[in-house]
């Protein structure tokens, strides 16, 4: 029988907690100690370690004392950024400490461990099981002069409208002020010279000397066939239990991922957050940097939601419950949305937090499967980039 499922009835079915924040980080590093990378070490690893330990208040950890998971089960959430002129392509070809240490890392997640991987060290993901797919976009050389401004574009499917997905308002996001890419992150386009320009970048660096140094999954390899209606973004989001956050700042299409959200898994990965553009670069060799708060701030976001615990301590993924403009409807194994207001897209998550799919708004309305009873959250995205989420019960 169908039936309408009312916000006011799942307030008191479905019950949340109130999440609350730890500083347990730890920056994980083949140095002995911080002052050792900084003397010796990457400049942009050592900026990093260094406001993680002095400014967020976090650990200095070398991975020569990672004899065990037994180490690493002190920390809510593990930080790993390798940054080397030089390294080759692919996990396996990451400096020995750090692939010494994979099966350790992969307990250590599989055991609730949140991981923030970020610049080369964005491949340990495939390195420890959590996708098959390693990344595919890789620099690593010295770097040299370049005139643009630099940052990352999050608001995904760009040639579609309405876009596929805008994470402006993303929780990794807050405070942090968007750019309009003309103001010189994107040119015009010679192949596209009519293309108007007109889209936000979120800022990292700005004009003069960069590294470039991606570490980026170039989706299009992957050789999907996609059907229609749908992209390859949405494809490696289905494959992967995830969500790509952010890409190229230039980049309208759905050809490559520079950040992805791997999310939580019921008995399996805790939630690890790569980030392998280019642009987050720590310590841009340039007279100064306007736009380094914005690189610490996202950091800073990123690092308080993975050490934020319910009241069992273990990461809460749930996303905040509003009043929705839509009802959900359940009949059968099917679940549908019904308003009169335009969506962007739908994500179903279970009520820990886990995303069970994104859909269309086309694919919502005439309904997809879900064969298995429970409680629900579904969030839609409107076309100006908000949510709107409620709760249901199947």
């Amino acid at each position: 029988m169908k039936k309408i499922l009312l916000f006011i009835v799942m307030m008191g079915i479905c019950s949340f907690t109130h999440a609350s924040s730890s500083k347990k980080v730890a920056f994980l590093s083949s140095y002995s100690d911080l002052a050792t990378l900084q003397a010796n070490g990457d400049d942009d690893e050592a900026a990093a370690a260094n406001w993680l330990v002095n400014t967020y208040g976090g650990t200095f950890l070398s991975t020569a004392s990672v004899t065990s998971i037994d180490v690493l089960d002190d920390y809510d959430a593990i930080w790993v950024m390798i940054d080397r002129v030089g390294l080759q392509q692919g996990s396996v070809n990451l400096p020995v400490e750090y692939t010494a240490l994979f099966d350790i890392l992969e307990d250590y997640s599989k055991n609730g461990g949140n991981l923030l991987l970020t610049n080369h060290a964005a491949s340990i993901v495939a390195g420890i099981g959590r996708t098959t797919r390693q990344p595919g976009i890789w620099g690593n050389g010295a770097g040299g002069e370049n005139g643009d401004k630099w940052g990352m574009n999050v608001t995904i499917g760009l040639i579609n409208d309405p876009v596929y997905a805008d994470y402006r308002n993303h929780e990794f996001f807050v405070g942090i002020t968007f750019e309009n890419a003309n103001t010189g992150f994107v040119g015009p386009d010679p192949n596209n010279p009519s293309l108007v320009i007109d889209w936000q970048v979120l800022p990292f660096i700005t004009t003069g000397y960069k590294e470039d140094h991606n570490c980026m999954w170039d989706l299009n390899q992957f050789g999907y066939t996609v059907p229609e209606g749908s992209n390859t973004v949405a494809m490696y989001e289905a494959e992967a239990d995830c969500e790509i956050l952010g890409t190229w700042q230039h980049v309208r299409d759905f050809c490559c991922a520079g950040m992805v959200d791997f999310h939580a898994q019921e008995n399996g990965y805790g939630r690890i957050v790569c980030v392998g553009v280019a642009a987050y670069e720590w310590h841009q060799n340039v007279e100064s940097n306007p736009y380094q708060a914005n690189i610490e701030k996202m950091t800073e976001n990123i690092l308080n939601e993975l050490t934020k615990t319910d009241d069992g301590g273990a990461a809460t993924l749930v996303p905040a419950v509003e009043s929705p403009a839509f009802s959900v409807l359940v009949d059968d194994n099917t679940v549908r949305v019904e308003s009169n207001a335009a969506y962007a897209n739908f994500t179903l998550y279970a009520i820990d937090g886990r995303m069970m799919g994104r859909y269309t708004s086309d694919e919502m309305k005439n309904g997809v499967e879900l064969p298995c009873n429970g409680c629900y959250i579904m969030q839609a995205v409107t076309l100006s980039g908000k949510t709107e989420t409620t709760k249901f019960i199947k």
